[in-house]
């Protein structure tokens, strides 16, 4: 039996994608399952950020978080926690801040400070329905319900269009309003024909979303 052709709305996307979009597939990440500490460092430091490529931007700090702690799985919250915030700084070479002022790096401790203490030390203990887990980030100054919605999609246990971003730029392209769960499914047929994995996909259109309707996350 041969494959089912793609809709026209798929089309359209996977259109939107190769024409518009024209990405670099290696500048985009699937996020990092089983990786808690890179992921709550990603989702802090893609606010009102440039994310950037494989060795620049959000990446390259997390690079710097690795090559600091010299683990090649950075999975362990509470050491996060444990660390200074102006320490963090440094040793991610990068001091921006959140809404409110505050360091990017006092958020993401805090966060992890947060998290820990909820009972959250592992990405496997994360959980996208738990409200304890949920409020250890949005009550962070500076983070919010997207950047626990970034959180929960980069490590794995929820799809990235949480962001309303999305599935507005998605029902764009495809020419009517779509809700985050036709947005998914809508990307994961196109991840399929572009042959690529969905969370990658997912990823970039995230991107272009925040490019093309910027908002604070």
């Amino acid at each position: 039996m041969s494959p089912r052709a793609p809709s026209k709305q798929v089309t359209a996307l996977v259109t939107y994608v190769q024409q518009q979009i024209v990405p670099d597939w290696s500048a985009y990440t699937p996020g990092w399952p089983d990786e808690i500490e890179a992921a709550l460092i990603d989702a802090a430091m893609s606010i009102r950020a440039t994310y950037g490529g494989p060795d620049t931007g959000v990446r390259r700090v997390v690079q710097r978080w690795r090559r600091h702690t010299g683990d090649t799985r950075l999975d362990d919250l509470v050491r996060l926690a444990a660390t200074d915030p102006d320490d963090l700084a440094t040793i991610l070479g990068n001091r921006q801040r959140l809404p409110g002022n505050t360091l990017k790096a006092e958020g993401i401790v805090a966060a992890a400070a947060g998290l820990a203490e909820a009972g959250v030390k592992h990405a496997a203990e994360l959980r996208v329905d738990n409200e304890a887990h949920r409020l250890a980030v949005v009550t962070v100054v500076g983070l919010g319900p997207l950047t626990w919605n970034y959180l929960t999609a980069l490590v794995g246990v929820a799809d990235r269009p949480a962001d309303p971003r999305v599935a507005r730029l998605v029902g764009h392209v495809v020419g009517r309003d779509v809700d985050d769960a036709q947005a998914i499914r809508l990307l994961t047929d196109a991840a399929t024909t572009l042959k690529v994995s969905p969370a990658t996909l997912q990823h970039v259109v995230w991107r272009e979303s925040r490019r093309a309707d910027p908002l604070s996350a």
